[in-house]
């Protein structure tokens, strides 16, 4: 606590919490099948990236394809945790009851949670073209072998019909093979801390909700990525026709699409620096990529966001969270800036974020030897 007042130990600190629903007559512990929720499988994932790419066979579908996530919400905080934590009435960091379910919008050098929906950030040329330079800059690619590990930690929930969601954190791995042989975990994701923070690699204690699955060999082309080159125009262009990009002029829209695409081979592949660099200087030369300035992402680490706001759905205010000391993608968040009648939700506000925790090679394929 602070003014001086003392500290309560966790657990007090939980049930006091949970004394606090019970008294209202809320339940103190929420699980998402009572709530409604359904949350997306890895299995159902893989099926949708899968039937949403028709380019060629060699050109890999992420895992998540973004062109779809207006039916998946990624990134609101819950109004519990499915981790057992209480469910809390109002947090500290909110001002309206509406928004209690909602974790704090991050506060950046140019940009704040006060003035978000309209802070004009700066021109985002010259911090790509320097974030660029730092991934380059970097030696190699993280661990070693020939499987592609990724921890992230998402909140995923489907909209239902009334434009209402429940949303809880998901934690998910995946290990994909040279062969294209995939493994997927998820489990409870991480609670997060009244300034909106609190991410670790570290797995959460619970974990009875474990899913796991593995899917074989089947379309998938582990190596997309690591052969895209850095040829700038080449790679713009073969990231365009992944994503099928309508208008591949220079502007808002194709700006909008290779934003996707770059984010979406995030969430799926391991990312050579030199590839990153790539991207970024791909970005750059989109003057719609507003630099917001240095955050500390939701794992506590140093990185600089850039964000746009697509002319397509002006209600929101898209963000990469680029680390500054690695050049590398470490997270993403899509912020509701404008009221939307379709949802009940009170900007400006966090829609969705993601938070890539671990990105590396291994040479093991399965969750019990992950970290070795």
């Amino acid at each position: 606590m602070s003014n001086g007042e003392p500290t309560l130990p966790a657990d007090d600190e939980l049930e006091l919490l949970r004394g606090q629903a019970r008294s209202l007559g809320m339940p103190s512990q929420i699980d998402p099948e009572n709530i409604g929720v359904t949350l997306p499988s890895a299995k159902n994932m893989l099926e949708r990236a899968k039937a949403a790419d028709t380019a060629d066979e060699q050109e890999v579908p992420a895992l998540h394809r973004k062109k779809n996530r207006r039916l998946v919400v990624r990134a609101l905080a819950a109004a519990a945790a499915v981790a057992g934590i209480a469910t809390i009435v109002a947090s500290p960091w909110q001002q309206h009851a509406a928004d209690a379910s909602t974790p704090p919008v991050l506060d950046y050098a140019f940009a704040n949670a006060q003035n978000i929906a309209y802070a004009p950030g700066k021109d985002a040329r010259a911090e790509l073209n320097k974030l660029a330079e730092t991934a380059s800059q970097q030696t190699k690619v993280p661990g070693s072998g020939s499987i592609q590990y990724l921890l992230t930690d998402n909140w995923f929930a489907e909209l239902e019909d009334s434009k209402e969601a429940e949303l809880i954190p998901k934690r998910r791995e995946t290990w994909l093979r040279a062969d294209g042989s995939l493994r997927a975990r998820e489990t409870s994701g991480t609670p997060l801390s009244p300034d909106g923070r609190g991410l670790t690699k570290r797995p959460v204690a619970r974990t009875s909700d474990v899913t796991d699955e593995t899917y074989p060999a089947d379309d998938l082309y582990p190596q997309f990525v690591a052969k895209l080159g850095t040829d700038v125009q080449k790679v713009r262009d073969a990231l365009m026709r992944k994503a099928e990009c309508e208008d591949r002029s220079r502007g808002p829209s194709r700006a909008a699409c290779l934003y996707q695409e770059i984010t979406g081979l995030y969430a799926s592949y391991v990312v050579p620096p030199t590839i990153a660099a790539t991207f970024w200087r791909i970005l750059a030369d989109e003057p719609t990529m507003r630099s917001l300035g240095s955050v500390k992402d939701r794992a506590g680490r140093a990185g600089i966001g850039i964000s746009f706001i697509p002319a397509d759905s002006p209600q929101f205010r898209r963000v990469l969270i680029i680390s500054s000391e690695t050049g590398q993608l470490i997270g993403t968040e899509d912020i509701l800036i404008k009221k939307d009648p379709d949802l009940k939700l009170e900007s400006p506000a966090i829609y969705s974020f993601t938070a890539i925790l671990d990105t590396r090679y291994t040479r093991v394929f399965g969750p019990d030897r992950a970290d070795s």
